[in-house]
C-alpha cells in the first residue's frame, strides 16, 4: 500500500511540473517564439515570431560588423540557438538570452562585410528585417511603417581572403552555443533604431520557404536534478537490461560524477581565499560570477520548482531546461528528436556536445577563468573531450551508437570545436576592457622553475619568431590538431598552418595589435568552423587510429619545445586514440604501448618543472614502439 501511495504522488508531481511548464508567460511578458532566415538573392530576410508586447530595438556594431535586435523584457521561447546562412554578405544568426531578470533576448546577424538593413511590413507576432550588402540599392517595399535603411561599420580589418563560414563561438565570439548571443555591454552602438510596438498589423512580404524547418517551443524551464531521481526514472541503483537505457543514471551522478561536487568546492578554503582576492562581496558559493559554473544557476522565473543551488552541476546543466519533455519523454517510442524540439540539448551531436562542455571548460563572454582569477588561485582551464569523456563516469552506454571508432570522432570534433572556440575567445579579448590579457598566452614561459643557464632548454631552443622576453601565445589547442588535418585534408592543413602563423606573429610581439588580432582570429575560427564540418563526417577507423597515433608520437620534439600545455594535449590525444585502438583491435603490445603513453603524464606532474628534452625523449619511445 505505501509504495502504491508513493507512485501515486509521484506521479501527480510530475503532472504537476508539466502543467507548470505550460503555463504561458507571465502576464505583459513577451516571447521571442521562432526565427527565420530567407534567402533572397544577395539579400536576407530575418522574421521575428513572438507573442505579448514586445518593442525591438535594432542596432549595429563593428569589429565584426552585425546587426544587433535586442528584445528587452523578452523570453527566449525557441530552441534555436545558431543559424547558418552562409550567404554572400551574411554568415549567420544568433539567438540568445541574458538569463537575468526581466530578461532579455537577442537576435544577432553576423555580416562578413559592410551591410545594410531595412525593417519590412510585418504583424502584430511578426518583425522582420531585411539585409542587404553595404553598396547594394535598398529594394522597395510598400509598408505603412517603412524605415530607411541602415549601414553597419565595416570592420577594423578586413581579410582579403576571409572565408564565409560560421558565426563563432566562443564562443565565442560569435559562439554557437554561447548563450551570449548578448553583445558586450561596455560597447556603445554606433546608431540605433528603435521601431513603435509590433501592435499595428501590416502588409507582410511574399513568402517564402525558410533555410530549415523550425517549431515554436514553450519558454524553457528547469526541474532540478530531483525530477530525474525516481527508481523508475534515472535513480535506479542497478543498472537496467530490458529496457533502451540503464535507468542508474542519476545513481552514477550524485555517487561518483565530481560535477555533482561542483558546488561543494566553492567552500573549501582556496575557494573562499580566491573569493577574497578577487574582492567578490560575498563567498563564492553566492557569487554569480562562481555560481554560473559551479552549479545549475537560472534565475527563478526559469526555475519550474525550487531546487537547491548545493546540487552542483546536474542534469540540465548538459540536457537542457527539462520542462518541455520531462514528461513526454518516458512514454513509449517516443523519439530523441522530439525532446530536442522541446528544448533538450542535443549531446548526441559531437559538435553541440563539445560546445556544452567549453561553454565552462573554455569559457563564454559571462562564463570565463582570466588571467586574474588564475593569479588569485583558480586553475587554468584545460580540456580534450575523449579523455574527459573517458574519466567521467559513464552514465550512457558505450560504445555510442554501436560505432567501434565514435571515440576517436569525438576526439577530432573535440579539437576542432575547441580550436574554434579558443580563436572566439581570442577575438572576444581583444575587443574587450583589458587588453593583453595574458591568460591567452603561455603560461610556463614565465611561470617555470628557473635553472643555470646552461641548463635551460628553452635558451638552447631560441626564440624564433619573437622577441627574447616576449611572452609567447599558447598554441596547445592546435600542435596536435594540426596532425588530423595533415591527415583529412593536406590543401586545409597548409591554410590552417597560414592562419596560425598570421596570429602567432600578431600574439608574439609585445603589445600586439588588438584590432588586427581579433580580425585575423575571427578568419581563423570561420575555417576551423569549416574543418569541424570535415572532422565530423569523416570516417575513422583502425588503420587511420593508428596512422594518427603514429603521426602525433613522431611529432614529439616539434610539440615539446612549444611548452608544457601543447605537451599536454598531446599526452591527452595519445591517451583517447590508443584507447579505442585497443579495445577494438588488442595489439600484442597494447601493455608496452599504454606503460609508454603513461610515462609521458608521469612527465606532466610538475608544470613549472617540464623539460621539453625529457618529454621528447618519452614520445620518441612512444613512436618506436607503435611503430613495431
Amino acid at each position: 500500500m505505501r509504495k502504491q501511495l508513493l507512485a501515486v504522488a509521484l506521479l501527480l508531481l510530475v503532472l504537476r511540473g508539466v502543467a507548470k511548464a505550460q503555463t504561458p508567460s507571465p502576464s505583459g511578458q513577451a516571447a521571442l517564439q521562432k526565427v527565420d532566415v530567407i534567402r533572397e538573392g544577395d539579400s536576407v530576410r530575418v522574421e521575428l515570431t513572438g507573442s505579448g508586447q514586445w518593442r525591438p530595438k535594432v542596432s549595429t556594431l563593428d569589429s565584426p560588423p552585425r546587426v544587433v535586435v535586442t528584445l528587452r523584457d523578452t523570453q527566449m521561447s525557441t530552441s534555436q540557438r545558431h543559424i547558418e546562412v552562409d550567404s554572400r554578405y551574411v554568415k549567420a544568426v544568433r539567438i540568445g538570452n541574458d538569463g537575468q531578470t526581466p530578461p532579455t533576448t537577442r537576435v544577432v546577424i553576423d555580416c562578413l562585410e559592410k551591410c545594410r538593413y531595412e525593417l519590412l511590413p510585418g504583424s502584430s507576432d511578426k518583425f522582420i528585417l531585411g539585409v542587404f550588402a553595404g553598396s547594394a540599392p535598398v529594394p522597395a517595399v510598400a509598408g505603412k511603417n517603412e524605415v530607411p535603411a541602415r549601414s553597419a561599420p565595416p570592420p577594423a580589418v578586413t581579410a582579403k581572403n576571409e572565408a564565409p563560414a560560421r558565426s563563432a563561438p566562443p564562443p565565442a565570439v560569435a559562439a554557437k552555443n554561447e548563450a551570449a548571443a548578448q553583445e558586450p555591454t561596455s560597447q556603445k552602438p554606433p546608431e540605433n533604431t528603435e521601431p513603435p510596438p509590433a501592435t499595428a498589423p501590416m502588409e507582410a512580404p511574399q513568402t517564402t520557404a525558410p533555410l530549415y524547418d523550425q517549431k515554436p517551443v514553450a519558454a524553457g524551464k528547469y526541474n532540478g536534478p530531483g525530477g530525474c531521481a525516481a527508481s523508475s526514472c534515472h535513480g535506479s541503483v542497478q543498472p537496467k537490461t530490458t529496457t533502451r537505457i540503464f535507468q542508474n543514471e542519476f545513481t552514477i551522478w550524485i555517487a561518483q560524477d565530481k560535477h555533482a561536487r561542483a558546488f561543494s568546492v566553492l567552500r573549501n578554503n582556496v575557494s573562499e581565499r580566491i573569493g577574497r582576492i578577487l574582492n567578490l562581496g560575498r563567498p563564492p558559493a553566492q557569487a554569480p560570477r562562481c555560481l554560473v559554473c559551479h552549479s545549475l544557476y537560472v534565475p527563478p522565473e526559469q526555475q519550474a520548482q525550487t531546487f537547491e543551488l548545493g546540487d552542483g552541476v546536474s542534469c540540465e546543466n548538459c540536457h537542457g531546461p527539462a520542462s518541455g519533455w520531462l514528461g513526454p519523454h518516458t512514454t513509449k517510442n517516443w523519439p530523441h528528436e522530439k525532446s530536442v524540439q522541446l528544448g533538450m540539448y542535443d549531446t548526441r551531436n559531437l559538435e553541440n556536445r563539445t560546445g556544452k562542455c567549453l561553454t565552462c571548460h573554455l569559457g563564454t563572454a559571462d562564463k570565463f577563468v582570466d588571467h586574474e582569477m588564475i593569479a588569485a588561485g583558480h586553475p587554468d582551464l584545460t580540456f580534450e573531450l575523449g579523455l574527459f569523456t573517458f574519466v567521467m563516469p559513464h552514465h550512457w552506454k558505450m560504445p555510442e551508437e554501436d560505432k567501434p571508432w565514435r571515440q576517436v570522432q569525438a576526439w577530432g570534433v573535440g579539437q576542432a570545436v575547441q580550436l574554434r572556440e579558443s580563436f572566439n575567445r581570442l577575438a572576444r579579448r581583444a575587443n574587450g576592457p583589458i587588453w593583453p590579457e595574458y591568460g591567452e598566452l603561455d603560461c610556463f614561459a614565465c611561470h617555470h622553475s628557473l635553472t643555470r643557464a646552461e641548463d635551460s632548454w628553452r635558451q638552447e631552443r631560441g626564440y624564433a619568431g619573437r622577441r627574447p622576453g616576449n611572452p609567447p601565445w599558447n598554441q596547445s589547442r592546435v600542435v596536435v590538431f594540426r596532425d588530423l588535418v595533415e591527415e583529412i585534408s593536406p590543401n586545409a592543413s597548409k591554410q590552417l598552418n597560414d592562419e596560425v602563423s598570421q596570429l602567432a606573429g600578431l600574439m608574439n610581439q609585445l603589445n600586439g595589435n588588438r584590432e588586427q588580432i581579433a580580425a585575423s582570429a575571427m578568419r581563423a575560427s570561420a575555417f576551423a568552423d569549416q574543418v569541424v564540418k570535415q572532422v565530423d563526417a569523416q570516417g575513422y577507423d583502425g588503420a587511420m587510429t593508428l596512422r594518427l597515433i603514429r603521426r602525433v608520437a613522431g611529432d614529439g620534439t616539434a610539440i615539446s619545445v612549444e611548452g608544457e600545455r601543447s605537451a599536454e594535449q598531446a599526452a591527452f590525444t595519445l591517451d583517447s586514440l590508443f584507447r579505442a585502438y585497443s579495445q577494438n583491435e588488442k595489439p600484442a603490445n597494447g601493455t608496452e604501448i599504454r606503460a609508454a603513453i603513461d610515462g609521458l603524464f608521469s612527465l606532466l606532474q610538475n608544470p613549472s618543472a617540464y623539460s621539453a628534452p625529457q618529454f621528447a625523449a618519452q614520445m620518441k619511445k612512444v613512436s618506436e614502439i607503435v611503430g613495431r
